[in-house]
């Protein structure tokens, strides 16, 4: 009367595969890209502060997917290097923004380390002692 375990195995299967993928979507709109969203803004802000004090800041609890998102969004070169595993991952650029350094370009270097901590410097200009590992 029943039909076999296999039978509903591959039934309860088919079913999850939809669910899975809606859950997924469901995750990157309402979690993952509102939080980038929020932590890529603050980045920024605290470019500017350092653009204003000319000292560096730090940040904390930001991922990776936010850094990217900076560059991606506001630079034309960008340079990734990780240094080894589990090691420092410094992203590095010239950004322009409207509303920061009056809209001109602006050098924009950051350090993640671990535990999510970042360290940002920036510069009016390109600063090659920026744009380059170190």
């Amino acid at each position: 009367m029943f039909p076999r375990p296999r039978i509903l195995f591959f039934i309860a299967l088919a079913l999850s595969i939809p669910t899975y993928a809606i859950s997924l979507v469901i995750f990157y709109f309402l979690i993952k890209r509102p939080y980038d969203s929020k932590a890529t803004s603050l980045i920024l802000a605290k470019a500017k502060s350092c653009l204003e004090s000319g000292l560096d800041a730090e940040l904390f609890a930001v991922n990776r997917g936010a850094i990217e998102r900076v560059f991606g969004k506001f630079s034309d070169t960008d340079i990734a290097v990780k240094y080894g595993v589990g090691a420092v991952h410094v992203n590095w650029g010239v950004v322009i923004h409207p509303m920061i350094n009056g809209g001109h370009p602006f050098t924009l270097r950051i350090t993640k380390e671990g535990g999510g901590r970042i360290k940002i410097e920036a510069t009016d200009g390109e600063d090659w002692r920026l744009l380059q590992a170190g």
